[in-house]
């Protein structure tokens, strides 16, 4: 009870009124604070320098502190007086400090933000980092833009402290546009594709790093917490969580921290974790309507239960959503066809056995059940599909984790298990007429033009990774952070021609007669990982890093059937040791100015290729190609950045800026035939070069601006003999041009009711769906622009607001493989959503 009592309690040292302006604060002053309590420490500094600082008193607690003398600056005396309390300062403003865990616990870290899970509105952009029940003096809450507490590089740091291109969406910034899922996470943040190539998986492309239509395994690595979810063979899953915190997007290679898979970026999922000391429940519903189609509606919920006072809690959450179709299946008469469904539910028990040790157990399920994909066909009407064979896609994934944390005075210790299973099937149009051809060639039989032929596809997945992370704790001359990491993954696909469709063949030809296949592969990697930080100054530093692993791979084909030729199976081995490295600089002018570069060095493991059946000779020539290579060598590049992060006007603006260039040898990418079947070629060397540039503004109180844009030039420098592609070819999925900018208003209305309002403009430029020109396939999309707004009145408790996307109703097209299918971007949908917390 004392517990809770006091983590509602906030310690506030206001002393003067005049400001102590950042040159006041590098002043050095006589300085006499003797051994005592931390918290009483604080409040004379604060009294002396004329500052205010702001921390929940469960952070200061009883801890105590061996006093400073001397002829200090502010930022000195903080540090000594921190030293071995496993807490740091940052600045609000230049005259509100406020103190908080270097790594802090679910407990300490939910007080602070001092929200439920249902959030609660943006309206003190500092109060955040106070719990519930503060009171702070003046117009600090209104002063400054939010502070995000980001940990992309495995360290608790300011998002304005990383030495590196990172964007990030907090909690605030998720419930503010209305975000449920990745596609609304992605979309709008410059220099990063999002595309759903896969139907019920995605594709992601940062800084143009993309390959085309995809090779074996995928460039832009993706984590819910601790655990990986990138799968190239059923399609990454994309989590339809409603209990975010927040969501990290690092931009470039990530190969020392998150090794092979994190070439163009990684893309971070962070859950709300329980908490320990206080109940809560909140529950969000949504209906919404698609123009050309139909409505959809969602509902979600989530409690929160402390088991034991301060040792055990239970955090769960579940949802159900159903997206309205807007695609017409005009073969069968079922219009709205490509509807979505997904039923999610998420568990963590979080169990503190001691101070500094915490232990939380998790489980994710997701189930999805897709209609036709959002494709339409190509120089037909809008928004219409005419496939002879119905495509859909169905799967079902557990993830079940174990993470322990523990804290000691100087190190921290970080033990992450995931085991992820996942179950799939897809079923595909495989009617084409190089397949038509094949089957005249093969039975004489020629079909008739409503007769078709389907791919089915049904997958599974069983992945298992460990990782280990040892760092050190606090500021000191040399940071440093080792760790291991072990995965062990199996992957089973298999394909068959499916011919109910095509009731010529029946009594001449079975599905499993034309043709069948079993694909499988098993990987286990083990790695070891390192990052040093030399400390020269308080303001110049030094990062190398190292990542030394080990892939070995086993993989089997099995094939058989007319198309195949031939019964045939294969096995391939695979082994590989290589490192990667980084190396960067960091330089502070100040608290609020930063520059740094970096040459980060990432990495894709090779593998072998499926044979290509005699009956595919002729799409092989087609393609420009005489023969496969059984296997493929692996591709990595580097990425050379320089930038700087910069916060302005007393907090009320941040301006970042990074430009990059990236060298990239021996890429992969596949080649599809138009037979069906594909394989992996390394198509030579590119580079990608740009510059980004985020800014976030608050004019005035209650509104906040924000503008992001990114430049980019991605190219093809070098091809591989026998590749058909050549010199200058753009790359896949990167827009030279891409913009968004955004406004928030809050103003009240009356009482504790808040009105608030938010509009955003997004351009996304034009880029090619693989490398030009190959053949038909190759489309140019076209530049769009999306606009989009909310509009809505709450209280700490609840709101209820209406939203629109794509207002202009703008066509666009996200993929297409030409004269296959276009992949269409949502319509215009309107909807009313309404959250209530307790």
């Amino acid at each position: 009870m004392r517990t809770m009592v006091a983590s509602a309690v906030v310690c506030i040292s206001i002393a003067g009124v005049s400001a102590a302006g950042e040159a006041d604060a590098a002043i050095r002053r006589p300085t006499n604070i003797p051994e005592q309590s931390l918290d009483e420490a604080l409040q004379v500094l604060a009294s002396e320098r004329g500052v205010q600082m702001i921390y929940p008193y469960t952070v200061v607690g009883e801890r105590l502190t061996r006093g400073v003398h001397g002829e200090l600056t502010l930022a000195e005396a903080l540090d000594q007086l921190l030293q071995d309390t496993g807490l740091r300062y940052r600045y609000l403003d230049q005259k509100t400090i406020t103190i908080a865990p270097v790594r802090k616990t679910s407990e300490t870290e939910a007080s602070e933000r001092g929200e439920g899970s249902w959030g609660r509105l943006r309206l003190a952009q500092v109060a955040g980092q106070a719990s519930r029940g503060a009171s702070v003096s003046g117009n600090v809450e209104s002063a400054a833009l939010e502070e995000v507490i980001v940990t992309a590089l495995r360290r608790e740091q300011r998002t304005q402290d990383v030495p590196a291109a990172i964007s990030v969406l907090s909690g605030e910034d998720i419930k503010a546009k209305g975000a449920q899922d990745m596609r609304d996470y992605l979309t709008t943040i410059p220099g990063v594709n999002y595309s759903e190539r896969n139907v019920g998986g995605m594709s992601v492309t940062i800084r143009g790093i993309s390959d085309g239509v995809g090779a074996r395994d995928a460039l832009t690595g993706l984590y819910i917490d601790e655990a990986p979810l990138t799968d190239t063979s059923l399609g990454t899953l994309d989590p339809d969580i409603y209990d975010v915190d927040r969501v990290e997007v690092l931009k470039g290679p990530q190969g020392t921290l998150y090794g092979a898979g994190s070439m163009g970026g990684t893309v971070r999922v962070l859950s709300k974790k329980p908490k320990l000391d206080t109940f809560e429940a909140a529950f969000r519903g949504m209906v919404s309507s698609v123009d050309h189609g139909d409505t959809g509606e969602r509902i979600d919920g989530v409690v929160n239960v402390p088991l034991m006072d301060d040792r055990v809690a239970l955090r769960m959450s579940a949802g159900y959503r159903k997206d309205g179709g807007w695609i017409d299946d005009v073969t069968r008469g079922d219009k709205d066809a490509n509807t979505i469904e997904k039923k999610n539910a998420r568990a963590q028990l979080l169990v503190r056995p001691a101070d500094g040790t915490s232990v939380i157990l998790g489980f994710l399920y997701q189930n999805q059940e897709i209609g036709l994909p959002p494709f339409d066909d190509p120089g037909g009407a809008d928004f219409a599909n005419g496939k002879i064979y119905r495509q859909s896609r169905e799967s079902d994934t557990k993830l079940f984790s174990l993470t322990l944390n523990q804290d000691w005075d100087r190190v921290s210790l970080v033990a992450a298990s995931n085991y992820l299973t996942k179950d799939g099937k897809g079923t595909y149009d495989a009617t084409s007429t190089s397949q038509r051809n094949i089957i005249r060639a093969l039975t004489g039989i020629t079909l008739g033009p409503l007769e078709g032929l389907g791919l089915q596809v049904p997958g599974s997945l069983d992945q298992f990774t460990q990782e280990v992370r040892l760092s050190s704790v606090g500021d000191q001359r040399l940071e440093w952070l080792v760790g291991g990491y072990y995965s062990d993954v199996s992957t089973e696909t298999g394909e068959t021609i499916d011919l109910s469709q095509a009731p010529s063949l029946a009594g001449v030809l079975t599905s499993d007669g034309y043709y069948e296949a079993l694909n499988t592969r098993d990987t286990q990697q083990i790695a070891g990982f390192s990052e040093l930080t030399f400390n020269f100054t308080d303001r110049l530093s030094l990062t190398a890093g190292l990542r030394l692993f080990n892939v070995r791979e086993q993989s089997s084909s099995r094939s058989s059937g007319l198309l195949a030729g031939e019964d045939s199976a294969t096995r391939q081995d695979f082994d590989e040791t290589s490192t990667t490295k980084k190396v960067a600089l960091q330089f502070e002018a100040s608290r609020d100015h930063m520059i740094y570069a970096q040459a980060v060095q990432g990495y894709r493991n090779g593998g072998a290729n499926t044979p290509v059946p005699p009956s595919c000779a002729a799409a092989l020539q087609e393609a420009g190609y005489d023969g496969v290579a059984s296997a493929f060598d692996p591709d990595d590049l580097w990425n050379y950045e320089i930038g700087s992060k910069n916060t302005l006007f007393n907090g009320r603006m941040q301006l970042n800026a990074a430009a990059f260039y990236i060298d990239w040898k021996d890429m992969q990418t596949t080649v599809p035939l138009s037979c069906g079947i594909g394989f992996v070629v390394n198509a030579g060397e590119a580079a990608s070069k740009g510059i980004e540039l985020e800014t976030a503004l608050r004019p005035l109180d209650g509104l906040t601006v924000n503008l992001s844009a990114s430049y980019l030039d991605a190219e093809l420098t070098g091809v591989a003999p026998g590749s058909a592609s050549k010199e200058g070819d753009r790359l896949p999925q990167s827009a030279k041009l891409s913009w968004n900018i955004s406004a928030l208003y809050e103003h009240p209305i009356g009482g504790e009711l808040m009105g608030f309002a938010r509009s955003e403009v997004n351009h996304v430029g034009d880029r090619w769906n693989s490398f030009w020109p190959i053949g038909p396939r190759s489309t140019l999309l076209d530049s769009y622009t999306t606009v989009n707004a909310r509009i809505g009145v709450g209280t700490e408790r609840w709101t209820v607001a209406i939203f629109g996307t794509n207002l202009t109703d703008e066509r666009y097209l996200l993929d297409a493989n030409l004269p296959t299918y276009e992949l269409v971007g949502r319509p215009r949908t309107v909807g009313l959503e309404a959250q209530v917390g307790f």
